[in-house]
């Protein structure tokens, strides 16, 4: 009855870590197809956008507040 019991408890220990396992491979599968859907990032465009953003005179202080 004890190695019965010893049985079960190991299959009911291993069961979840094998579905946890498969789901993992099939989410790995699908980011990779997911990746490749990605459109590249346009760099004159960034770079433009980046050039508009304007350049503060004084320093931000998130801590200001708190002084």
């Amino acid at each position: 009855m004890r190695t019965l019991l010893v049985a079960v408890t190991i299959a009911a220990l291993t069961l979840p870590a094998y579905s946890q396992g498969m789901r993992g491979a099939k989410r790995h599968g699908q980011a990779q197809k997911t990746e490749q859907k990605k459109p590249k990032v346009d760099e004159k465009g960034y770079n433009a956008a980046l050039s508009r953003i304007p350049v503060p005179e004084k320093k931000y202080d998130p801590w200001q507040s708190k002084r």
